[in-house]
């Protein structure tokens, strides 16, 4: 490996690809000796035959390796020209227009009769943040409001913290526990349970800011929208601030959310990834919840499938304020595989893209159009060398559009 590193930096590349070809002949399975044989490859100018090497080593990939990426989009977008798919960005086209952000001092003050709010907060396993989760409900400025909590077969003391948490809250409230059920069947529950017009949800390991519910009410009626999320700070495990530069993971989120700016409107960027990053920065009408079926039986990406649903009814509306605390910790359910949640979100985004063909909604025209839009500005984005800019899962559908798909274990 050494000695076809030296090669490769030489120029030597034929001999570098024998020596990398030699190594895999001992170990197939070796990460770094198919990244390197594939950007080899691609050096070589052979990038059909580097994005099958390289797609051959992403599910060896077990850190967080943006050169990676970066190598990855440069052979996809290469092969996508040697395969005839075009890369040039699309022509400006007024994509800010309808675009709205919303902040505390752009939103009118509610008038008349204040819609009830029910905050629907499911919890498994959440003993040591639950109290700090029902805490900063009882703090909303917005008081209209009741609180759901379902325990979802917790193993530890979640229940006896909840149970002393709720004693003297000064608001309608209900808790429930039972066996283990999975989230989606949480969700679904106590949002049936709710007698609120308007849903919010709060994972109990994160926290709202105190004006949440007010602002999110707010932007909700001046968008004329049937829901909404926000901009999300980011904390840790001791509910301290994690900020740009210290966690790859809160950077990519931290981009997502600013690559905002870049689409048509606020509901048009979902179908790129998740910008609503959790359930609990869902605020919607129950009547969509009705309407778009509830949140369907996913493990990881129950949330981006309802957003998914919800656009083709909606556009939604955006606060952009830090105004729900995202807590990172080794229990979140989306780190258990990478993997695993990226073919659920596969699966997801090939049944809604099958739904979104057919449908009529208000959406549904724009997002057709921005579809392929957002595929050139993608490519051309993978052609300058940022392949680590684009979504994961992005990345993937692209390379197997382009006849690439992950291979399995």
């Amino acid at each position: 490996m050494g000695r076809a590193l030296d090669l490769q930096r030489a120029d030597r590349l034929t001999e570098a690809e024998s020596l990398y070809r030699q190594a895999l002949s001992i170990d197939p399975r070796n990460f770094d000796a198919l990244h390197m044989l594939g950007v080899t490859l691609f050096q070589a100018g052979r990038a059909v035959e580097a994005c099958r090497v390289l797609i051959q080593a992403w599910p060896l990939l077990t850190i967080e390796y943006p050169s990676f990426f970066k190598n990855v989009g440069l052979a996809l977008a290469a092969a996508a020209q040697e395969l005839g798919q075009t890369i040039s960005p699309p022509s400006d086209d007024g994509r800010l227009a309808h675009c709205i952000f919303y902040r505390r001092n752009t939103l009118p003050p509610l008038t008349g009769q204040r819609p009830k709010v029910s905050i629907v907060a499911p919890c498994y396993n959440h003993e040591r943040y639950v109290r700090e989760a029902i805490a900063s409900v009882a703090c909303q400025t917005y008081k209209d409001i009741e609180l759901i909590i379902i325990d979802d077969g917790s193993q530890d003391g979640s229940v006896g913290a909840i149970q002393t948490a709720t004693r003297s809250l000064p608001f309608p409230h209900k808790f429930h526990y039972r066996e283990n059920r999975g989230a989606h069947a949480t969700l679904n529950e106590g949002i049936s349970m709710a007698s609120g017009a308007l849903i919010g949800i709060l994972n109990t390991d994160d926290r709202y800011d105190p004006e949440r519910v007010d602002l999110l009410v707010r932007a909700m009626f001046a968008a004329r929208a049937r829901w909404a999320f926000s901009n999300l700070a980011y904390i840790d495990e001791a509910g301290q601030p994690v900020r740009y530069g210290e966690s790859a993971r809160v950077d990519a989120l931290m981009r997502g959310n600013d690559d905002l700016h870049e689409y048509r409107s606020i509901g048009a960027a979902f179908p790129s990834h998740n910008v609503a990053v959790s359930t609990g920065n869902l605020f919607f009408e129950k009547s969509l919840w009705h309407e778009v079926g509830g949140f369907q039986p996913y493990r990881y990406n129950h949330d981006w499938a309802f957003c998914l649903d919800a656009i083709l009814v909606s556009e939604p509306a955006y606060v952009d304020e830090p105004i729900y605390r995202y807590r990172l910790h080794d229990k979140n359910t989306i780190s258990e595989s990478a993997e695993l949640a990226l073919n659920e979100a596969d699966r997801i985004f090939g049944q809604w893209h099958q739904r979104l063909a057919t449908s009529s909604g208000p959406l549904a025209e724009m997002l057709r159009q921005d579809s392929d839009s957002q595929r050139r500005l993608d490519l051309a984005t993978l052609s300058q060398g940022m392949g680590h800019l684009i979504d994961p899962g992005t990345l993937l559908k692209y390379a197997s559009d382009l006849g690439f798909p992950l291979p399995s274990r």
